[in-house]
């Protein structure tokens, strides 16, 4: 692949800044027509209660902005069930550096907004700089860049930030990679390495690979073309590193994912050729996409939040093939001709042979959705568009026609693009409102379960998964404890405690009501009191009532907070207690199962998973020998909590076991005394520590090992960069 006009020095400077004051004015466009996205309109709006912004990515944008302003970086979620590992969950983008400074500035409505304009910008800025690489004038390259930054998969992230924080990314990598093997210079090598991380730390997995894989057939295309027979051997070995700077700047994040990964719902087993399939886009949308949408290309979801999209008839593909036009540009034409058109069959899942194909591929089975590729559709049909602006120019530059018209004609074209987009922006979709109280749970109950001290946790029972008023992340948003709480892929100990049925356990859609319930988990009351759920809300008014067996077990409503009742039941555990009685299991199973049984008394002894060793020898010989005659069950006192610490003040008479009903996961480390203690699993789900009679000062710590590993790794990854930079200025190299 070669350049159609390399790029010269003459007026270089010039041409970049005209490139950046037409990205300005594409930049100051965004927030003109993206300002109506009004978060706190009072209003309800399908699409976006339906949407993961609200019981999503606003509260993970919050809970980010909380762990930020109080000097943490966001490693654990305890408002959600009992703990979540926060940092390794798929698509928080808990590390990834835009979201630590945006969302640690602004709270979490400005922050997301701040977030959208910004990585509109940063796709359309590195989408220009490409196209300037390739060669394509400065209208050609306006052109491009606008189709990419407003197209329908871009304009998706306003739903969904990480949409943002990883397509907007490609063009970046595109871009140093074009100037690596046309260069064979370092200072690519190391943009390439950063702009991969950032694309990763960006949140969304999916899009990851997706961008690694077309990545890779961008450089096995252009090797042979742009990079000359002597600097060959340079270039992979410049690309070698690059790989291995870009994988260690990865590992704080990917070590403690792979961690979360093998014991997770969704975990490494992958999907089957089904799952993997769906949702795909039915062959009239690629049709449509080819031949009527200018820059949507008809990607977008039929059931999503870009439903109905505004086209200029025919204008799409002629325009696209000018670009046949540019003799010097036909070779990337042909790529991003033949990758548009491959993609949109992999978009078509079952309905083409071509995704059964790319399904038997590494990596391919572990997600789900072909219609998640519609960014790479875009960005082709993008790069296709700058491509015929820049044949249909030149091909009237050839003619004897005025020396303005070309020029004219390429600003023309611009600015009908940006027009499709704009006009797309009219749409309601763009512009979503939602019920003023969608963002969390009444300030009443908000305000009654944070001046607990026990810190108990409730339970939120809805018939409506996406009924107005109800967020399904309350605890992350509000900072309270929310047992329930929504979450695409939890660790696999809560689906073995809770024995989950359901088509999608994991969704926030769960019962303590019936066993019946169509696509909601059934959840016994009995494992929530040993979890600590010491209330229960409902969103409709009546309904616990109706139901004889849960008036029984909760007798009059205990409060009416807001739009929700809150029940309250005398049978949960304290969220720190000590006991004097154990019964060890020899597995996880035993164990759960053993909290199943009829005979088990949570105030009178407590399961431990797993072997004795961790344990005082006092404690196993008192708890196995004494029969259990009454509740030996004392609270402890919380003296101390936050996210990612907890300090516990308990007082035993004999040897005891004290139990806090937060998650045991791995990164934990407790103090006994100023004694590291080990931790034991409790009740199945638990963690727990032994202790001699006396009183004690527990102190618990997340310090996940797997993400301090993986910092030396980046460190030592950075060392290297740095030593590979500075040999580079003693003996440089690369192509003239």
């Amino acid at each position: 692949m070669s350049s159609a006009l390399e790029p010269g020095t003459k007026g270089q400077t010039a041409r970049t800044l005209a490139i950046l004051g037409i990205l300005a004015m594409g930049l100051l466009a965004a927030i003109l027509w993206f300002h109506r996205i009004e978060f706190d309109a009072p209003n309800v709006h399908r699409t976006l209660i339906q949407s993961d912004t609200y019981r999503y990515f606003h509260p993970v944008a919050e809970f980010i902005h909380n762990e930020v302003n109080a000097g943490r970086l966001p490693l654990w979620n305890p408002y959600q069930m009992a703990g979540q590992p926060f940092l390794a969950l798929p698509v928080t983008g808990a590390l990834y550096p835009l979201n630590l400074l945006i969302m640690g500035l602004f709270e979490a409505n400005t922050a997301l907004g701040v977030h959208a304009v910004l990585h509109f910008f940063l796709a359309g800025l590195f989408t220009a700089l490409l196209a300037r690489r390739l060669g394509l004038g400065l209208a050609p390259s306006s052109a491009a860049a606008l189709a990419y930054m407003l197209s329908g998969p871009m304009l998706l992230g306003l739903y969904m930030s990480v949409h943002f924080s990883t397509q907007a990314w490609l063009p970046a990598i595109l871009w140093a990679l074009h100037g690596l093997l046309s260069e064979a210079r370092l200072k690519w090598a190391l943009a390439l390495a950063l702009f991969a991380s950032l694309t990763c730390y960006g949140g969304y997995p999916q899009l990851f690979l997706y961008i690694a894989q077309f990545s890779g057939l961008f450089a096995l295309g252009s090797f042979f073309f742009l990079t000359p027979p002597g600097a060959r051997l340079r270039v992979m070995l410049l690309l070698g590193l690059s790989g291995a700077l870009a994988l260690g700047w990865m590992m704080p994040l990917l070590l403690p994912q792979f961690e979360f990964t093998q014991e997770a719902s969704r975990g490494l087993q992958g999907l089957t050729l089904q799952q993997a399939s769906f949702p795909f886009i039915l062959t009239n949308a690629l049709v449509d996409g080819a031949t009527r949408d200018l820059v949507d290309v008809a990607m977008a979801n039929p059931a999503g939040p870009v439903l109905g999209r505004v086209a200029l008839p025919a204008l799409f593909l002629p325009l696209a093939l000018c670009g046949l036009l540019v003799p010097g540009a036909r070779g990337y034409w042909i790529f991003f001709a033949f990758s548009a058109l491959g993609t949109g069959l992999l978009m078509l899942g079952p309905q083409s042979p071509v995704f059964e194909v790319y399904y038997r591929l590494p990596l391919t089975a572990l997600f789900r959705g072909p219609i998640r590729l519609a960014f790479l559709y875009a960005f082709c049909a993008a790069m296709l568009l700058g491509l015929g602006v820049q044949g249909l120019t030149t091909f009237v530059a050839k003619r004897q026609t005025p020396g303005w018209a070309a020029p004219v004609l390429g600003f023309v074209l611009v600015f009908i693009i940006a027009g499709d987009a704009y006009m797309r922006t009219r749409l309601n979709s763009a512009h979503p409102s939602s019920h003023e109280n969608a963002r969390g749970a009444p300030k009443e109950l908000i305000d009654f379960l944070r001046a607990r001290p026990g810190r108990e946790r409730i339970y939120f029972e809805t018939r409506h998964l996406y009924a107005p008023g109800f967020l399904l992340k309350a605890g992350s948003m509000n900072q309270i404890f929310v047992a329930g709480d929504y979450e695409p892929s939890l660790y696999r100990g809560y689906l073995d405690y809770f024995e989950y049925t359901g088509s999608t356990p994991w969704h926030g859609n769960s019962t303590i009501l019936t066993r019946d319930r169509p696509h909601a988990a059934y959840i016994d009351p009995q494992l929530l009191d040993l979890m600590s759920v010491r209330f229960y809300g409902a969103f409709e008014p009546g309904r616990v009532d109706q139901l004889p067996e849960l008036k029984e077990r909760f007798g009059p409503a205990r409060a009416r907070l807001g739009s929700v009742k809150v029940y309250e039941t005398e049978s949960a555990l304290p969220r720190a207690y000590t006991v004097e009685h154990i019964h060890i299991a020899s597995d996880q199973a035993t164990a759960i199962r053993a909290i199943r049984d009829e005979s088990f008394s949570p105030r009178t002894m407590a399961v431990v998973s797993g072997t004795t060793a961790e344990l005082p020898p006092t404690l196993v010989g008192w708890g196995e020998q004494a029969e259990p005659e009454e509740p030996t069950l004392q609270e402890s006192r919380i003296t101390h909590f936050s996210p990612q610490a907890v300090v516990i003040e308990t007082d035993c008479p004999k040897p005891c076991l004290a139990v806090l009903t937060d998650l045991d996961y791995p990164g934990w480390q407790a103090e006994v005394d100023g004694i590291p203690t080990p931790i034991v699993r409790v009740n199945g789900l638990f963690r727990g520590v032994g202790l001699a009679p006396g009183k004690h000062v527990i102190a618990y710590r997340f310090a996940p090992s797997s993400f301090s590993l993986g910092l030396w790794i980046a460190l030592g990854a950075s060392a290297l960069g740095l030593a590979a930079w500075v040999a580079d200025r003693r003996w440089p190299h690369g192509v003239a």
